[in-house]
């Protein structure tokens, strides 16, 4: 189950595609070159901090919820034939000298039948939850692209405003001082642009896919 939310979680972490290495302006032949001004946007920050990288925050926990509860429907559902598999194991122990052959024999198909609906119930459980789980994996990736598609707009438009000629990606980034950083501009740039029903939405609610 564990590896389950860790590979729906590896999901969350933005694709570098949002790093945008684009010189604006190229120099004419015998002008003279210009130092390109640089920013830097740590997108992972973005993600995290403002409403619209909430949003779908919450939407992949929604998905982890999802698996959890099926896992736990499923696990009652094997624990109650567990009980009743040693229910039927203890009744026949005490039982087995004083009933009769054909009697015990009975017994034993029901403690054989109730194994095998067992072992059955848990082999489709286990294909059910991987099947759950690559469709979670998939709605994830669908829900990071939907995530990217939106933000880039913003970046392209803080990058514009403050005449930034090369934006890099923070993770590939040594150092940088503040003022190199546009990651709040951004966020400030996407939260303005959610509808204000998407703005009250709690950070809990998940939209069903």
């Amino acid at each position: 189950m564990k590896r389950n939310l860790t590979l729906i979680r590896q999901t969350t972490m933005i694709a570098a595609a949002l790093l945008i290495p684009a010189l604006s302006g190229a120099q004419e032949p015998g002008q003279a070159a210009s130092t390109p001004k640089i920013g830097v946007v740590d997108v992972e920050r973005v993600y995290a901090d403002s409403l619209l990288g909430k949003s779908y925050a919450s939407k992949l926990e929604g998905l982890e919820n999802d698996i959890k509860a099926e896992t736990g429907k499923k696990q009652a559902e094997v624990d109650k034939l567990n009980k009743e598999i040693s229910a039927a194991n203890e009744d026949y122990q005490k039982q087995k000298n004083v009933l009769s052959e054909d009697a015990l024999s009975e017994k034993e198909k029901e403690i054989l039948s109730k194994t095998r609906a067992r072992d059955a119930l848990v082999e489709d459980g286990r294909r059910d939850l991987e099947r759950m789980q690559r469709s979670a994996q998939q709605q994830a990736q669908v829900y990071m692209n939907e995530f990217q598609v939106k933000l880039r707009p913003h970046i392209d438009a803080v990058t514009k405003a403050r005449g930034i000629d090369l934006l890099l990606d923070r993770r590939v980034v040594f150092h940088a001082s503040d003022p190199y950083d546009i990651s709040g501009d951004v966020i400030a740039r996407a939260d303005e642009s959610m509808s204000g029903a998407e703005k009250d939405k709690p950070a809990g609610a998940a939209a069903k896919p």
